[in-house]
């Protein structure tokens, strides 16, 4: 009833990662609590304590009047539906990380999504971490995270040669292959290198170039914390590659972080 609705609703939060259905009050956001007048016939997606909750129909006072059932939402973003939510790692600025509740979006042509079975932490996600941003790999509010491997639980239709359950590793780039950089060898430049973040949550959607050009499939036996090394040891295969290093010479390693012990290793 009315009364029960009143008492309820003051620790009751926005959602800030729902959609509202119909033009929401302009005067909600993050972590404001209802507790003032909501404009009347308007649905909220909203939670208490991180438990999603149907939709919730308020009346012309703002109490709560019925709970209707769950339906499928539509994101703001074009072509994009949601129909789950997730937990996730946001990154928000300098040294601000925050686990929110996300939307879960829908698959794009070509696109995969990946469970992630191991996500890990390189120098350059705690740089962006201090920094706050990545001027070209992640701007804030981003979900963060992208070193990963996984297995593949959704397929777009269009996809072709995976298939869900494998167990696969993904780079976080892919170049566009057109540009100047690419044509010469230097994907690393690429003027169009398109990045990929949000490992740090229970799924990912692979872009569609990524899948083409940089999913890799792993073997049984591959431990997927391993596999999720494949990034930082690339690059360290690339560098020995282009110093061209040949059997009896001396190295100097400056440095015993991963990327130096990798160098050492090989």
């Amino acid at each position: 009833d009315a009364g029960q609705a009143q008492a309820h609703r003051a620790d009751v939060r926005v959602w800030r990662r729902a959609e509202f259905i119909g033009t929401a009050a302009p005067h909600l956001r993050l972590g404001l609590k209802l507790d003032m007048r909501l404009q009347a016939d308007h649905h909220f997606v909203i939670h208490k304590a991180g438990e999603l909750l149907p939709r919730i129909h308020l009346d012309e006072h703002g109490f709560l009047a019925r709970r209707m059932p769950p339906k499928r939402l539509l994101s703001r973003q074009v072509g994009v539906g949601i129909s789950h939510i997730m937990r996730a790692a946001v990154l928000h600025g300098k040294e601000e990380i925050r686990v929110e509740d996300v939307a879960l979006q829908s698959l794009r042509p070509g696109e995969v999504r990946i469970r992630i079975e191991a996500a890990l932490t390189c120098g350059t996600d705690l740089k962006v971490f201090k920094r706050g941003y990545h001027a070209k790999m992640i701007v804030p509010p981003a979900k963060f995270g992208h070193e990963f491997a996984g297995v593949i639980s959704e397929m777009a239709p269009e996809v072709v040669g995976w298939r869900v359950g494998e167990r696969v590793v993904a780079a976080n780039s892919a170049p566009c292959g057109k540009c100047f950089y690419c044509h010469n060898h230097q994907e690393n430049l690429c003027d169009d290198l398109l990045f990929l973040n949000g490992a740090y949550a229970k799924s990912i959607v692979v872009p569609a170039r990524i899948v083409q050009k940089n999913l890799l499939r792993l073997k049984s036996e591959t431990a997927f914390r391993d596999a999720a090394l494949v990034e930082p040891l690339a690059c360290v295969v690339q560098g020995i590659e282009d110093t061209q290093l040949k059997a009896r010479q001396r190295v100097l390693v400056t440095g015993a972080g991963p990327i130096g012990l990798m160098f050492v290793a090989l």
